[in-house]
């Protein structure tokens, strides 16, 4: 029989397995890296068992989060990294230290979905189309170019997308 202690661990370990499965099924995830406060990997899923991609992650972040908590404890004594969010164009990485310092979560987001992709290759396609056959060519209009021209500037069919300008989010 387990003890009140082991059976605590039992629990938690679920819990924390639960998470991770759950953080896995989102869509766009590429993989989640769990580090130890020395930096080395613990555990990897995903990255398509790309192991020089994992040790890639695993290094730079930590190096980033050892600089991350260094600056907010230069600003605040008092005060935690507890949760840092970096997001550009396709790819956003999410690092959470547990409240110990013991481990660090490492997860790694492809934002750009398929439809998306879809509508980025019809742009590529447009603007090809419209540099082949000029600017007052036959497919110039009708091909529906101009609407997606337009969206990458920020409107249209591209708007929120993120083409080459940070995304802002409330807090």
């Amino acid at each position: 029989m387990a003890s009140a202690a082991q059976l605590a661990i039992m629990q938690q370990t679920a819990l924390v397995e639960s998470t991770l499965h759950r953080i896995v099924g989102h869509r766009g995830v590429a993989g989640y890296v769990v580090m130890s406060k020395e930096g080395s990997v613990m555990r990897a899923v995903g990255f398509e068992d790309n192991r020089d991609m994992v040790k890639k992650y695993a290094t730079r972040m930590f190096q980033f989060t050892q600089l991350a908590h260094s600056v907010v404890r230069t600003l605040d004594f008092d005060d935690e990294l507890t949760f840092l969010r970096m997001r550009w164009r396709h790819r956003e990485i999410i690092l959470a230290p547990d409240s110990n310092r013991e481990y660090i979560l490492l997860v790694v987001h492809d934002k750009i979905t398929e439809a998306e992709d879809l509508v980025r290759k019809a742009q590529a396609q447009s603007m090809a189309a419209e540099k082949v056959g000029g600017a007052g060519g036959q497919d110039g209009g009708a091909s529906g170019g101009g609407a997606l021209e337009k969206g990458g500037q920020g409107g249209g069919i591209n708007a929120g997308m993120g083409d080459g300008e940070a995304e802002e989010e409330d807090t």
